[in-house]
């Protein structure tokens, strides 16, 4: 189902998409040998506006949404505003994590997104650069498991 539209903190008309959660499990389901456990996708943005990475509400909003663009389950969350700049935050999911710690005063925010099972969290990359503004973004996707990190 499709939320309201409006403006994202970059000026660019977003619409916000619900979703309802699937049913509570919890057993983790292997997707085989190149799946291991889980994948932790690491996330660097580059070149965000100042306000909106030194924004609480912002951030907080943006990985929500995460939680609802992956289909997972929100267990807890919380972040925190520094002094002078800066945000980070926690969100614990079912599934694993998602975290935030931004920079404003260099436009960069580090974001980890790691899910066990078979969610893939590389669905959020193009997301999270539209929601805070970057001009770049690179990111690296992990095996997450025993054995070697792939």
């Amino acid at each position: 189902m499709v939320g309201a539209q409006g403006l994202s903190p970059c000026g660019l008309r977003s619409v916000r998409v619900q979703v309802s959660p699937p049913a509570l499990t919890h057993s983790i389901s292997r997707g085989g040998p190149n799946f291991g456990v889980g994948k932790h996708i690491i996330i660097e943005l580059e070149n965000c506006p100042f306000r909106v990475l030194d924004d609480l509400h912002t951030i907080e909003h943006t990985l929500l949404e995460v939680v609802k663009v992956l289909k997972v389950h929100l267990l807890h969350s919380y972040f925190h505003k520094f002094a002078p700049q800066g945000v980070s935050g926690c969100i614990i999911i079912e599934e694993s994590h998602i975290s935030v710690h931004t920079w404003p005063e260099l436009g960069y925010a580090a974001i980890d997104v790691f899910t066990c099972g078979l969610v893939d969290p590389s669905s959020v990359v193009e997301f999270l650069k539209k929601e805070l503004c970057a001009k770049r973004v690179s990111s690296k996707l992990l095996v997450r498991g025993p054995g070697e990190i792939k």
